[in-house]
Formats: C-alpha cells, structure tokens, sequence
C-alpha cells in the first residue's frame, strides 16, 4: 500500500521560494522591528523579574533573528 505525505510550507519558506526581493525586503523589515519588539519585551519583563515572560520573550527574539538571517541569505 502506497502512502502520501502532505506537507504545508511556512509563510516564509513560501515567501523565500518567490524569490520576490521586494517581499523579501518587506518582510525582513517587519520581523526586525518584531525582534527589537521582543528584545525590549524581554528586558521589561527581566526588569520585572518575571522569568517565564523574559524566556518567551528571548524565545521570540531568537526565532526572529534566525528567521532574518535565512531571509537576508535569500536575497
């Protein structure tokens, strides 16, 4: 019996295989004011001394900054 594997690609592996410089440009732009979003976050919520949000928070800044680097590299 033959089996079919479905797979949806993400917004940015779509926006990524476009090769759409103009939409790549744009989404870099707004995932960088999102990481310096998350970075101000995670420093408020350190200053608060709540841990689990500061994590989150880095978390995001994380994802975000790995997110940007592959969409510069598709540039």
């Amino acid at each position: 019996m033959a089996t079919a594997e479905l797979i949806k690609k993400t917004s940015l592996e779509e926006v990524i295989e476009s090769e759409n410089s103009i939409a790549i440009a744009a989404l870099i732009a707004r995932k960088e004011a999102a990481l310096e979003e998350a970075r101000e976050n995670a420093a408020f919520y350190a200053m608060l001394q709540d841990g689990e949000k500061a994590d989150i928070e880095a978390a995001r800044a994380r994802l975000l900054a790995r997110q940007i680097e592959k969409l510069r590299a598709a540039i």
